[in-house]
């Protein structure tokens, strides 16, 4: 049916083709005429504004030789005017003769007193004028000796003038006016000679005077000679230029280009208007002319392309009526059209065409059945979809097998109902940009019952049914997916644990050296506290120092914490018990927008930690969740009990979380949340999203710390904007609650005359211990290290007590209590812990021993010694 529809369209689109061309010979030389009247036609304007421009300048210069030429000839007459009325017989002959040797477009002559009086004239009936006009005449008269042009005013024998004025002085002394009266009737008629031949109809040429008078115009002079103008556009536009040119529409309604041009006689200006109508009338007549030329050109042009096309569609639409035939599959049909000229060459090319095709027809049959076969017995899926319409064209058995339809169904629908919908958009990407030879990439699918499957999926060209598709590969490589996945979250997990390892044995390593240092300062602080008055003011300045001291102690706690090397004293605690006597501490952290809630199974195991180190734990958690709360919301803490298996699914990490027999604290909140990279790093020492003042970052790699280092095992779901929960497991013990152990007594100074001997490597630590012990009474003797404390023992057989730092270069203090025990030398024994690995080192002596965490005040190191002493019965 298409290639019938082609047939049927093929004469038409030739057709137009052959009148397309012409018209495309043709439009050129249309478009140059019109360019070239569009040209003409915009240079009218600038050409009238040259030519208003020129005369404007002509009429300008015409009045003021006229003007000039009257101050020429009153300067000359002044000589001989009498400025008295005496003088008149003698002024009327005079001005008389004046007037008869003058051409006659010179004005008529008058002497005028300050008064007005009539004293001379060239004509017998002028009168007098009115005494305040003259007298406003003299005042006005320029401060230089000359003649001046007054405003046009209305005479008994002239109508309405405008006076040329020279002030006068006689051989007397007597003042007069001469006056040259020029009436604006022949001003009008100073206009006509020069006419308006070079400018278009409806043009203007006016006078216009210093007070925006009308003294003369070439067109409609009746209406505006004698008007005054000077609020109108013109006469605004140009009171501030000697001339120039402008656009504008004028009083009369009429939008014009004006050229003006101010006299340099006269207070008057010259306005030459052309409508901008008459500038383009001749030049549009001439472009519409063209126009019409270039119009009737095209049309003789596409007759002749019609009746040439004529002549060529009857074969040719033979020849695309047997194509048709061929297209529908009847290879047996030939054309009619033949001969020597091209249209018989491609009838004779398509006989030879259908002859060859009808030939290869049945080869072609016989290997689309042998590619189909193989096709369908593919143990791969496969499918062959339409490349436009993204439809189901074909798809073998393995296909229907994996996803779930029947052919019926997959061949009713689109390669995107396999997609899960939010795969959708990728799809669409990847058939733009995937070649167009072959294409392996990744991607999911759906089936039929929901289960979204991975798969990797070759991908060619081909052509089906004579219409463009792509054939497709697709291999179901789910398994291989997640046991990547896993070993993926295996590898981060072990990333993760090996930085946080390096970070420990780095933060212990820094924290036991402080502790050093922290000892030093701290002790003689108090060393110097205890030497000054009870008044003295310096003693606020040590209680100073040693506040700080008791800071940085706390923060190598929580750095031991982090590193797994504190001191820890567990025992067996019910932990809805601990978590209870949290409560009332817990709301007094939280504020008053947060809802603390705790759901705690009844029925849930003992564990053995340290309660304190417990307590800091929850504390911790309970602050961050306040933080990630600025807007109030809702704590949660909850306990159960848990069993994980070698094969069970935990939900926080299967590949972390030992077998075994838990008790969980979940701790919960409705806050912020964290992204992926927070959750990554969130346990790193000093990692904190908090401002620089809000926060040291040390509080959950504490609580990290102190969980593993208590066998436990901590991690965290969160997502942005849906709250955190932190999930604790610590494994369960069948022993009944150990009660809290009581604290030891008051320390007391040495009750005998006991001898005890500071082992330690630094220096400042050990001198401070024998100071401290020294001044509670006790003999002490010093060693800096095991080797040294051998001798020292050796020499002085009664030593009650040995303090002895645990780690030491050399002989460590847990190697010189072996050599002690086996030369059977047994000596009561208080260790000082300050090292990364101190807490190991514990775990594999006596669990009765004895130890001090450093650093340690004064009162702390006496109590334990005595502690020790009293539990040895010394």
């Amino acid at each position: 049916m298409a290639v019938q529809g082609l047939a049927r369209a093929f004469p038409t689109g030739l057709r137009r083709r052959l009148i397309f061309l012409v018209v495309a010979s043709v439009v050129p030389f249309l478009v140059l005429i019109g360019m070239v009247a569009r040209r003409h036609l915009l240079d009218q304007k600038p050409l009238a504004t040259e030519r208003a421009v020129a005369r404007t300048q002509q009429v300008t210069e015409r009045l003021n030789h006229e003007l000039q030429d009257i101050d020429a000839v009153m300067h000359t007459a002044k000589t001989s005017v009498g400025a008295s009325s005496r003088d008149r017989p003698a002024n009327d002959s005079m001005l008389r003769r004046l007037a008869t040797h003058l051409p006659d477009e010179f004005p008529h002559w008058v002497v005028y007193t300050g008064s007005g009086q009539v004293i001379g004239s060239s004509s017998s009936d002028d009168g007098p004028l009115e005494p305040a006009y003259v007298q406003s005449l003299w005042e006005s008269k320029p401060a230089a000796a000359g003649s001046f042009v007054t405003e046009p005013i209305d005479t008994p024998r002239s109508g309405r003038v405008v006076h040329v004025m020279l002030p006068m002085r006689d051989t007397r002394g007597d003042s007069a006016l001469l006056v040259a009266q020029i009436s604006l009737a022949s001003l009008q008629e100073s206009l006509r000679p020069a006419g308006l031949p070079d400018l278009p109809d409806g043009s203007t040429i006016t006078v216009i005077s210093e007070k925006g008078v009308v003294l003369a115009r070439s067109l409609d002079a009746e209406r505006w000679v004698g008007r005054n103008v000077s609020a109108s556009r013109p006469a605004r536009t140009s009171s501030y230029h000697d001339s120039g040119t402008g656009e504008l529409v004028s009083d009369d309604g009429v939008h014009r280009l004006i050229a003006f041009s101010r006299l340099e006689s006269a207070p008057w200006r010259v306005y030459t208007g052309v409508p901008l109508s008459s500038i383009y009338a001749q030049a549009r007549w001439d472009f519409g002319r063209a126009l019409g030329y270039g119009g009737l050109a095209l049309a003789l042009a596409l007759g002749l392309a019609t009746w040439q096309a004529s002549r060529i569609i009857d074969p040719l639409t033979r020849l695309s009526a047997d194509a048709a035939k061929l297209g529908t599959g009847n290879l047996a049909h030939r054309t009619g059209v033949l001969g020597a000229d091209e249209l018989g060459v491609l009838g004779s090319a398509i006989n030879q065409m259908a002859a060859t095709l009808e030939h290869q027809g049945a080869g072609l049959r016989e290997s689309e059945e042998r590619y189909r076969e193989l096709f369908d017995i593919n143990p791969l899926p496969m499918w062959v979809f339409d490349a436009d319409t993204l439809a189901f064209l074909a798809v073998n058995r393995a296909a229907i097998q994996a996803y779930g339809y029947s052919e019926q169904e997959i061949l009713a629908m689109k390669i995107t109902e396999i997609r899960p919908p939010e795969d959708i958009p990728i799809l669409m990407t990847q058939l733009q940009t995937i070649s167009e030879v072959t294409s392996l990439y990744p991607t999911r699918h759906q089936r039929k019952d929901g289960t979204i499957i991975h798969v990797e999926i070759a991908s060619g060209v081909i052509t089906f049914g004579g219409r463009p598709a792509r054939m497709v590969v697709a291999n179901d490589v789910s398994d291989r997916v997640r046991a990547e996945d896993a070993l993926r979250e295996a590898e981060l997990h072990l990333r993760q644990s090996q930085r946080l390892e390096a970070v420990g044995q780095l933060t212990g390593g820094i924290a036991h050296d402080f502790n050093n240092v922290l000892t030093a300062i701290g002790s003689y602080s108090d060393f110097l506290y205890e030497s000054l008055d009870a008044d003295d003011a310096r003693r606020l300045d040590i209680q100073e120092i040693r506040k700080a001291t008791d800071r940085a102690a706390g923060l190598t706690r929580q750095l031991l914490a982090f590193s797994r090397s504190q001191i820890l004293q567990p025992r067996v605690l019910d932990i809805n018990d601990s978590l209870r006597e949290l409560e009332s501490l817990l709301k007094r952290l939280l504020r008053a927008d947060i809802e603390l809630v705790f759901v705690l199974d009844p029925d849930v195991g003992h564990v053995r930690a340290d309660p304190g180190q417990l307590s800091q734990v929850i504390i911790n958690l309970a602050v961050n969740a306040r933080d990630a709360m600025p807007a109030g919301g809702v704590l949660r803490i909850s306990t159960r009990n848990e069993f994980v298996t070698t094969s069970g699914d935990d939900a926080a990490n299967p590949l972390a979380v030992a077998p075994g027999a838990y008790v969980v604290i979940d701790v919960s909140d409705t806050g912020t949340g964290m992204d992926a990279d927070t959750l990554q790093r969130m346990f790193e020492p000093f990692f904190t999203t908090k401002g620089p003042a809000e926060g040291t970052g040390l509080g959950l790699s504490t609580v990290h710390g102190i969980v593993l280092q208590s066998g436990g095992y901590i991690c965290a779901d969160s997502r942005v904007g849906s709250g955190t929960t932190f999930t604790i497991r610590f494994p369960r013990v069948d022993q009944p609650v150990e009660p809290e152990r009581a604290p030891p007594e008051q320390a007391v100074a040495a009750i005998r005359n006991e001898t005890i001997l500071v082992v330690e490597d630094e220096e400042a630590v050990r001198r401070a211990a024998k100071r401290i012990l020294a001044g509670k009474g006790y003999t002490v003797l010093e060693a800096g290290s095991g080797t040294e404390a051998m001798e020292v023992i050796d020499s002085n057989p009664r030593i009650d007590l040995l303090l002895t730092d645990l780690v030491m270069p050399g002989m460590g203090g847990r190697e010189l209590v072996r050599v002690l025990r086996e030369q059977n030398r047994s000596i009561p024994t208080l260790y000082m812990s300050g090292y990364t690995k101190d807490a190991v080192m514990r775990s594999e002596l006596d669990p009765d021993i004895m130890v001090l965490e450093k650093p340690f005040s004064h009162a702390e190191l006496a109590a334990k010694v005595r502690e020790v002493l009293d539990n040895n019965g010394a």
